[in-house]
């Protein structure tokens, strides 16, 4: 069953909210109706930070590849060197998702 809220809020309080909204890719009714719910809301990410995300994940890749050719050469230390910088940008990369 569908049921209609009301309540009131200044202007400029709509207008953050609508701003918010739109961030998150959202529309204003489903946008108050997470934040009322307690549901997590993540904005949307900008193209820039999109290309950044599939730079670091390639850059980890190619640090664990370099890392795995290093074990066959028996160049330890930087192959861990190596696989701990990946593991790193990989951690980062979590907070994207």
């Amino acid at each position: 069953m569908k049921g209609l809220i009301k309540f009131r809020i200044s202007k400029i309080d709509k207008k953050v909210l609508a701003w918010k909204a739109k961030l998150a890719g959202l529309s204003l009714s489903e946008f108050c109706r997470r934040a009322a719910l307690s549901i997590q809301i993540k904005a949307r990410l900008t193209e820039e930070e999109i290309v950044c995300y599939i730079t670091l994940n390639n850059y980890a890749n190619n640090f664990t590849r370099i890392a795995n050719f290093m074990k066959n050469r028996d160049m330890e230390s930087l192959a861990e060197e190596c696989l701990a910088t990946s593991s790193l940008i990989k951690e980062h990369l979590e907070k994207f998702k």
